[in-house]
Formats: C-alpha cells, structure tokens, sequence
C-alpha cells in the first residue's frame, strides 16, 4: 500500500483570488458526502469547523507580508491513504505535523476531507509563508517524505 500525495502551488498578485476560489470548490463541490447546502468543515492541526473566511484571510496575509513581486501564495495538496478504514482527518495531521516539524517550519495549513471518489482523501492547503515569515517549498524530496510518512501511520494503525 502506498500513500498518494499529488502537490500544485500558487504564486503571483492574483494567487490569493485564485486560493480563495479553491476554498470554495473544495468546501462545497457535490458529491455524496456533502448533504444539501452545508459546506464540507475545515481543519487543521487542532480545530474543526473553521470558517472560511479565516483561511482566505491567510492568503492575503502571505500576499500582503511579502517582499517579491511574485509572492509563493499557498500550496495545493491532495492527501490519500488508498485505503477507505484510515481516518483521513488523524491521518492528515500527523502528517503535516511531522512535516513541519522535519522542515523546521510552523506551517500554518487548513484542510479538506472528501470522501465523494473511490478513495477517501484531503485536500490541504498550505500558505506560502510560515508563522515566522518563512518561505514554504515543497520540492521532490518533500513529496517522497510525506508518502513515507502516511504509509508508516497507515502500517502503524491499521498493521499492514
């Protein structure tokens, strides 16, 4: 079994429209896990239900406490387990908590669980700048590492 991750960033003076658009898509795209009007919650690594608006005002934040003409926004990440019976939510958090805590960042991200495919996952979303000011990248490695990371919480849980 092999954890999923698929990584995209935003950067540039029209990256926070377009971030809080995503917002909105990921919260309330159709599927059978979203039952009427009520959008999907959102969290992060320990609250639930957080408003929306607290996450598009993070976007401009990054835009407005940057110094270059073409700020890194946020990353776009999909998180799946590939396996249905892990909690996608307890699966999502420790991940970004070790992540952040390898890279010596205090990443501040907000996610999304949607359980409307084959596959249960998390779309995260994870500003450009930590809560130092700090660029956020993401490079090969980084993706390679956060596998690592999800298939050791799925062999630890679930014993596989």
């Amino acid at each position: 079994m092999r954890s999923v991750v698929k990584a995209r960033f935003v950067r540039g003076s029209k990256g926070a429209t377009k971030m809080c658009a995503h917002v909105d898509y990921i919260q309330h795209r159709g599927g059978h896990d979203k039952i009427g009007s009520h959008a999907r919650d959102i969290f992060d690594g320990r609250r639930d239900g957080i408003e929306s608006k607290e996450v598009k005002q993070g976007f401009r934040d990054v835009l407005d406490g940057s110094r270059q003409s073409s700020p890194l926004i946020a990353h776009k990440l999909i998180l799946s387990p590939g396996l249905n019976a892990v909690n996608v939510q307890d699966y999502t958090r420790e991940i970004m908590e070790k992540l952040g805590s390898e890279k010596g960042l205090d990443l501040t991200w907000y996610a999304v669980k949607h359980e409307n495919t084959d596959n249960n996952h998390a779309h995260v979303v994870v500003l450009g700048l930590d809560k130092n000011g700090v660029e956020v990248s993401f490079g090969k490695r980084d993706l390679d590492r956060i596998r690592d990371l999800g298939d050791r919480y799925i062999e630890r849980e679930h014993q596989l």
